[in-house]
């Protein structure tokens, strides 16, 4: 069926020196032309991914503080209001505190809300919890509120997650 080809001959000299050269070009510029940009732009989405969550939990830290200092500042003067009544400038002072809580709130919220399309759903349960929790002690009268301390303890529960989350 196969016959021996002389060394000698052109079809020998190309198939024993040439075929494996083209072949190696062949495979390689396969490789270099499908597989290997498939693998750097599934590399350059993990590391936007992941920059992106270093960056959410950055400024989720910073929203939950700014919201957390807001609201003790807040408790603070309503129940001083309580003892005593308010003059012109501390009734001013007490509604822009409410203002930069509330404003600290919705940056905190959006922040939250959009680190859940980036962090897993184990992280985002955490997150619903908490908002949920906001939700209803937002509401409270100020004899309902809880003390400060729970907002940290959300905090901590929170920033312990999206650690979590930028170690993967």
């Amino acid at each position: 069926m196969w016959t021996q080809i002389p060394e000698n001959s052109l079809l020998f000299i190309l198939s024993s020196d040439l075929l494996p050269a083209i072949m190696t070009v062949l495979v390689g510029g396969f490789l270099a032309a499908r597989v290997f940009p498939r693998l750097q732009d599934k590399f350059d989405v993990t590391k936007h991914s992941n920059q992106r969550k270093r960056d959410l939990s950055e400024e989720i830290t910073i929203h939950f503080e700014k919201y957390i200092s807001s609201w003790r500042r807040l408790i603070t003067i309503s129940k001083y209001g309580l003892d005593t009544t308010l003059n012109n400038e501390e009734v001013v002072r007490r509604e822009t505190i409410i203002a930069s809580r509330n404003e600290s709130r919705d940056s905190l919220l959006a922040a939250l809300r959009s680190g859940q399309l980036y962090f897993s759903s184990e992280s985002s349960k955490v997150i619903d919890d908490f908002i949920l929790w906001d939700e209803r002690t937002s509401s409270a009268t100020l004899s309902e509120l809880p003390e400060v301390i729970e907002w940290r303890d959300w905090q901590k529960r929170v920033k312990s997650a999206l650690s979590r989350e930028v170690a993967r």
